[in-house]
């Protein structure tokens, strides 16, 4: 009987480049390279993996659908690629969706943060408005209130970059990040279902210290903030890949400039978690 293995994650799941489609907004469908396609290679075809990754996403969006797609799907097995703490989801009532922002750079100069060249740094929000839908049906008041020329999405475009601006170099970003983390792992474990965590790089990284001075411990540390130390000390770490994605696959890159897997990469990642998941015995009868 094949199993079902739900996957989720930023990019590095889903796979870089147009992630929605700038017609319908619809989720474009995973890239035929990535390594959850190569993963049911590797099972011989006995498990479906069933991809919830989003580029750009979150670990916010990453929580939500993954519960999202449990509720839907009932998997046997879930495997989540934790991605930067320094993503942010927000959810826009007048919109009717979510949408996030994908920092570019680090803003050090406090003072810089509130000049429109700083704040941009911090993205623009990913959502996806339908001018010409709108327009067609002859509704111009929507489009005029919603577009993306207009003040209103201007003002929460500046007020999104502002929030992330503050938190970029602030504990709570590392709280947030350890909530998100905490929130799947109660809710899987009391669903009784097997999952594996990882992780883009070392930066997210919760299992085995790999070491680098941007490694997620030497960031909680810097603050020893008692909640947060809490909260990390709640991460059932037992659960974690040894490794970060960034470091099973090896230098295997798209280009010096674009650090997502290619191909290769993305087989080295897919024979890396095989064997996790077989030595872990995670697709047993459950």
């Amino acid at each position: 009987m094949t199993k079902k293995v739900l996957v989720n994650g930023c990019s590095f799941t889903h796979g870089h480049g147009e992630v929605q489609n700038y017609l319908t907004g619809e989720t474009n469908p995973p890239q035929p390279y990535v390594w959850p396609f190569r993963l049911e290679e590797l099972f011989d075809g006995k498990i479906e993996t069933i991809n919830y990754g989003f580029g750009g996403g979150s670990n916010n969006r990453i929580a939500r659908t993954t519960i999202e797609g449990v509720r839907k799907h009932n998997p046997d097995l879930v495997v989540i690629q934790w991605t930067s703490p320094f993503r942010y989801e927000f959810w826009n009532d007048d919109w009717g969706q979510y949408f996030g922002l994908v920092p570019t750079n680090s803003v050090n100069d406090a003072q810089a943060r509130t000049q429109d060249t700083a704040l941009d740094e911090f993205g623009h929000p990913l959502v996806w408005i339908p001018h010409e839908a709108r327009e067609a049906h002859g509704d111009k008041t929507i489009t005029e209130k919603f577009g993306y020329q207009t003040e209103y999405y201007k003002n929460i475009k500046v007020a999104s970059q502002m929030y992330q601006a503050y938190l970029m170099n602030h504990h709570q970003t590392m709280v947030n990040y350890c909530k998100d983390i905490l929130l799947i792992q109660n809710f899987l474990s009391n669903k009784n279902i097997p999952y594996l965590f990882s992780s883009m790089s070392s930066i997210c990284h919760m299992g085995r210290p790999t070491g680098g001075i941007d490694h997620v411990w030497n960031v909680l540390n810097t603050k020893p903030n008692t909640f947060l130390i809490q909260l990390r000390d709640m991460i059932d770490r037992k659960r974690w890949t040894m490794y970060p994605f960034s470091a099973m696959m090896a230098g295997n890159v798209v280009s010096a400039d674009d650090m997502h897997p290619n191909d290769k990469g993305h087989k080295r990642i897919a024979t890396e978690l095989y064997k996790e998941i077989v030595n872990r015995e995670l697709l047993e009868d459950n």
